[in-house]
């Protein structure tokens, strides 16, 4: 086993370990929001969030370590601030797609894409007083109208003609949702939070679409229903709102747990593919200037 493999084992192991520890709520970390209502997920010190499986393995390991922080820095960084790592302190892998040239026989060159891993601390494991400017949740009111504006940029089409029902229908590129005034409060979320969570999910679904990312066809349903709670898990908390477990969440956690012991590479690949569903929908909330003939 490689380095890389191992290190991807690892990974795979401790969101296993957390979905048969906790169920559902394995996803709680990263899709609840901080005591003032604003997101929580984990950033660099430079202030930018992490992404995908390291945005996900960095918001469980504040969780189960009780860290207050939500910044984590390298060996380096933190010396290069004035600070030291206490001692006793373990570091936390994270990994980034990167690209190399290899030259074929033939004697073209081709470019190839690996993972490479590097170890992180929080702030709370450093001697460090880094002042962290809390991020302050918006009124729900302004807050959701502007999940409903990141939502109408997509221009997806989405109706409400079947109460009770969500889903996405690629045949007719289609999102069916049930009516706002249908939907009820459940734990930490309002009752229209549940409304627009379900929709990011179903908007998940929706990038797949072959017009789109073109992703549908090529992962089993169980697995882009990962795809799709990984996604709007991460995307309502940057939008700061709370989300729910969904009801397929709950169908198919054994079959991800199976999935994910057979293949640790398949973790991977979800988050990926949920960060590039989140980068597609960011990319359409860009106004697009007219271009001058």
């Amino acid at each position: 086993m490689s380095y890389n493999q191992k290190k991807m084992s690892e990974i795979a192991d401790k969101i296993i370990q957390s979905m048969q520890d906790h169920g559902t709520d394995w996803i709680k970390p990263f899709t609840t929001l901080s005591n003032l209502g604003g997101t929580n997920l984990p950033k660099n010190v430079r202030g930018t969030y992490y992404t995908g499986i390291n945005s996900v393995m960095l918001s469980m390991e504040r969780v189960a370590e009780g860290f207050n922080s939500n910044t984590w820095m390298t060996f380096k960084q933190v010396n290069e601030q004035g600070g030291k790592v206490l001692k006793g302190s373990k570091s936390t892998s994270v990994c980034f797609m990167s690209q190399a040239v290899k030259e074929k026989p033939d004697g073209e060159a081709e470019a190839y894409s690996f993972l490479k891993f590097y170890n992180v601390f929080n702030v709370d494991q450093t001697d460090l007083k880094l002042v962290e400017k809390p991020v302050k949740a918006l009124p729900e009111v302004e807050k959701l109208a502007n999940i409903d504006s990141y939502v109408s940029k997509t221009k997806a089409v989405i109706k409400h003609e079947e109460a009770g029902r969500c889903y996405y229908m690629p045949s007719q590129d289609i999102i069916n949702m049930s009516p706002v005034d249908s939907w009820k409060p459940t734990g930490n979320s309002t009752a229209q939070q549940n409304y627009y969570s379900t929709l990011l999910h179903e908007l998940i679904h929706w990038t797949g679409h072959k017009s789109r990312i073109d992703r549908l066809n090529k992962f089993t349903y169980a697995e882009e229903e990962l795809i799709a709670e990984l996604g709007s898990g991460l995307l309502c908390n940057l939008l700061g709102i709370s989300k729910e477990p969904s009801d397929q969440h709950a169908k198919y956690l054994n079959s991800w747990i199976k999935a994910i012991s057979d293949k640790p590479k398949a973790l991977f690949q979800a988050t990926a593919q949920a960060q590039k569903a989140i980068n597609f929908m960011d990319d359409l909330q860009q106004v697009k200037e007219a271009k001058i003939a």
